[in-house]
Parts: C-alpha cells; structure tokens; sequence
C-alpha cells in the first residue's frame, strides 16, 4: 500500500479493506468506495414493485422510498467522514464519482457528497 496512506482499516465507515495488487514503488493508489447512489422515485417504484409478491400502494413505496432516502443519506454520511479522513492524513486530493449518468446529474449535484466534502475541506482551512 501507498506509504502516505493512513491505515485504511481505522478510518471511519471502512468495513473491509483489501490490496488487489501488490508493488514496492506504486505510482497510483486507487480507493474504491462502495455507494448507495442516488436513484429517481420512478425507478425505486419499479425495483421495489418488482421484488414485492403482493402489489404495492403508492403509499407503501413512499414510505420505503423515504426509508432508502435515509439508508444513502446514512450511508453517504460515513462516506464523508471517510473521504474527510483521507484529504486530512493523507493528502488525497481528487475524489471521482463512479457510475454517475446524464440523465441522474441534476439530482446528484443536490444531494452530492463530493459537493459537501470540498465545502467542509474548506471550512476546515
């Protein structure tokens, strides 16, 4: 692992952390953080129809859609305090977003962790 890197282990929200490759002199370290992204009522409405055996009421899908809302918002929470932790122990100084669509962007800038990381970065200096 890069040497400027922290223990990944002890950061916050980390359950697992694993070394793909191997190397003495890397010259790129990648950090792979797993997301709960964003997705429009519309499609939560059609995965959760999907995977329920009785129909749902829209009222039902409101509540696990507030629900899931919660669990990403959570979720992305932890991802900050990670993201923060690496920006502060070990300098990192890009974060790319994976998966991202055209047709999501919109939503994703309002609710954006990376937004929210470089605007905490620069309360902090």
């Amino acid at each position: 692992m890069h040497r400027n890197l922290p223990d990944l282990q002890s950061l916050p929200g980390v359950a697992s952390a694993t070394v793909a490759v191997e190397c003495d002199a890397p010259k790129l370290t990648i950090i792979h953080v797993r997301d709960w992204h964003f997705i429009e009522r519309k499609t939560f409405a059609l995965d959760v129809q999907d995977a329920s055996d009785e129909p749902l009421t829209d009222d039902e899908v409101d509540t696990l859609f507030a629900e899931h809302r919660e669990t990403v918002a959570a979720v992305q929470q932890q991802q900050m305090r990670l993201t923060l932790a690496l920006v502060k122990q070990a300098g990192i100084k890009q974060v790319f977003q994976e998966g991202l669509v055209a047709e999501e962007l919109a939503a994703y800038r309002s609710a954006s962790l990376t937004s929210r990381c470089a605007e905490a970065v620069q309360q902090d200096n």
